[in-house]
């Protein structure tokens, strides 16, 4: 074995790995943006709902409010007596407590809504531009 013959192997492993390294490379360049399109996606929806959650906390204090009006006007026929006053005033503490719980509950969604979206969005962002950098390397390999 010759000393050109020792040369002409040596390269020809060196691009027969290199080779492999390009086309691992190319595959795995391709599969970023496959995968992260999607995860980009589904994180933009969740701070998108996150976002809504405290209007939709007040709709349903507006239904308990709406509840709680029609079981009064219901009560309000019963005949006057101690019986009726209890009822009364079980029904507006139950209607003050679940207001309470309801506005407690969206100033902490609002609170972590305001905390996690800018976290989100900017995740959001760099997911996408990464995506979109790998989809412009893979389109030139």
């Amino acid at each position: 074995m010759g000393i050109g013959s020792f040369f002409k192997k040596v390269w020809g492993g060196i691009k027969k790995g290199a080779t492999k390294v390009y086309d691992f490379g190319k595959k795995a360049v391709g599969k970023v943006g496959h995968v992260l399109r999607p995860i980009t996606d589904i994180a933009s929806k969740v701070g998108g709902f996150m976002s809504m959650l405290p209007g939709k906390a007040g709709k349903i204090g507006q239904g308990l409010a709406a509840g709680g009006q029609a079981i009064k006007t219901l009560t309000g026929m019963l005949p006057e007596s101690q019986a009726k006053q209890k009822i009364e005033s079980a029904i507006d503490r139950g209607l003050d407590t679940g207001q309470r719980y309801l506005k407690e509950g969206t100033d902490r969604v609002t609170q972590i809504s305001d905390r996690v979206q800018p976290w989100i969005r900017s995740g959001v962002q760099i997911g996408r531009t990464i995506a979109d950098g790998a989809d412009r390397l893979y389109a030139k390999m």
